[in-house]
């Protein structure tokens, strides 16, 4: 599922059908393009062809976990402005991961509010 009329790309890594639709439809309404990915492989492979002003990860995907593909972004250059917000249900490994080190970095357990979520990313369209 893609939507191409907004300038900024935010990618949606969730394997989970209801959280990527409840993702994908907050933060098109937030005035960004989306595209949902479904498992780790296919988000690194993405990942290395754009740069997403915004990246909503699970941490518990199929073949390539959430942790890698942060780690990932981070080691990227062209993704170091990227944001990334964390949404797991997954308390203690979201806790690997010190959000006080990165400052372009959010971290939230399931379930997130749908008005919490978008009140996040609208105010990151204001930082570009």
């Amino acid at each position: 599922m893609t939507d191409t009329s907004a300038t900024l790309l935010a990618l949606i890594i969730e394997d989970d059908d209801m959280s990527s639709d409840i993702f994908s439809i907050t933060l098109r309404d937030a005035g960004y393009a989306t595209e949902v990915i479904k498992n780790g492989e296919a988000a690194l492979a993405r990942l290395a062809q754009v740069m997403p002003h915004v990246v909503t990860l699970d941490i518990n995907l199929p073949r390539v976990s959430g942790l890698q593909i942060y780690e990932y972004i981070r080691s990227q250059e062209h993704l170091q402005r990227t944001w990334v917000v964390i949404v797991s249900a997954n308390a203690y490994q979201a806790s690997t991961i010190d959000e006080t080190k990165d400052e372009r970095l959010f971290k939230f357990l399931k379930p997130i509010s749908v008005a919490q979520l978008k009140r996040l990313v609208t105010a990151l369209r204001e930082e570009k």
